[in-house]
């Protein structure tokens, strides 16, 4: 039933107007472009973190490489030293002693003792060649990623800009703004149907314990407010808390997450149900990072505060309802 309404929402309804739904579209678009930069730049230190682990282990590699080498150099000079000399005595020494054939063999099992260490170190070469190998393709992807950024922070910056023109035509159109409200009404109603609840399970005191969401000040109270854009009162079914970009959200109690994903009007939101049929809700998030049907406990960290949807900066918005009903969350920011 709700995929059904919330197909309805992200399409285009007959009271949307063109550049509503065009907001929604560029939000979307600041939110993606949002994501992609967040997801490069972690790759971008990874890249890094690797890249600086690859160099020092070839630095290492190559110190021991030189010391090897210098050992090997040592040892061959020495076999050939002493196997001439030992020729020579044979050659000319015809009293020499059995002594000096245990002694040449034992040159022998030597130099195939430095053969061992010869060849043990062309391997330590080919791996320190595939390291190399490894880094110059790690420096390939840091630079893609990196020039890859560059490209989605200019187009993000521009979008932005796109979404704020849109926000003040639309605030200065009284036409535009009732629609943009109509389109909040018409997600408001579809959060309504995902937590319509059931009266008879809400315990005496379901909102005892509960745990603050997020830190920051209350700029849109719950109820009847004044909205100047309408020129009229209207109703909030949460408060709106101004608050820092990628600020931690948390869960205000443990609970199974309903929804998860964008809703016209609200941007990217999280709907929580907790014990004692209470539902909380979250909108304007920058990113969840849980999908529906997951398990969450309390004060775990469900989500960062953004600014997806109809707004212009860093905003949660956050409802609470139990039996089908909204409750003021205010006594949660105090």
């Amino acid at each position: 039933m709700f995929a059904v309404i919330v197909l309805l929402l992200c399409s285009a309804p007959s009271y949307a107007s063109n550049m509503v739904l065009e907001l929604d579209s560029v939000s979307r678009q600041v939110s993606k472009l949002q994501d992609s930069v967040r997801a490069l730049r972690e790759s971008i230190r990874f890249e890094t973190e690797a890249i600086s682990d690859m160099e020092s282990r070839i630095r290492f590699d190559e110190q021991q490489m030189e010391i090897k080498k210098k050992f090997i150099r040592e040892r061959l000079k020495a076999l050939l030293i002493n196997s001439s000399r030992d020729r020579i005595e044979l050659l000319y020494d015809p009293e020499v002693s059995d002594d000096v054939y245990r002694e040449e063999a034992l040159l022998v099992r030597l130099l195939k003792d430095d053969i061992k260490e010869f060849r043990a170190f062309l391997e330590d070469i080919g791996r320190l060649n595939d390291l190399r190998v490894l880094l110059d393709a790690e420096r390939s992807r840091l630079e893609q990623n990196t020039r890859k950024l560059s490209e989605n922070i200019s187009k993000l910056g521009s979008s932005v800009k796109n979404k704020k023109r849109l926000l003040s035509r639309i605030r200065n159109s009284p036409g535009d703004y009732t629609v943009l409200q109509k389109k909040v009404e018409g997600s408001s109603g579809a959060i309504e149907d995902m937590t319509s609840g059931n009266p008879s399970r809400a315990g005496k005191t379901p909102f005892a314990g509960l745990q603050t969401p997020a830190r920051g000040k209350i700029i849109s109270r719950f109820g009847k407010v004044w909205d100047n854009n309408l020129k009229n009162w209207r109703y909030n079914s949460g408060v709106l808390i101004e608050s820092e970009y990628g600020a931690e959200v948390l869960s205000v109690a443990d609970g199974v997450v309903k929804y998860s994903g964008w809703l016209p009007g609200y941007g990217k939101v999280a709907i929580i149900k907790h014990d004692n049929d209470v539902f909380s809700v979250s909108g304007h998030l920058a990113r969840i990072l849980y999908e529906t049907g997951e398990r969450v406990k309390k004060r775990d960290i469900i989500a960062y505060v953004g600014d997806t949807g109809p707004i212009d900066s860093p905003t949660l918005y956050f409802s609470l309802r139990t039996g089908g009903r909204n409750i003021d969350p205010a006594f949660l920011f105090k």
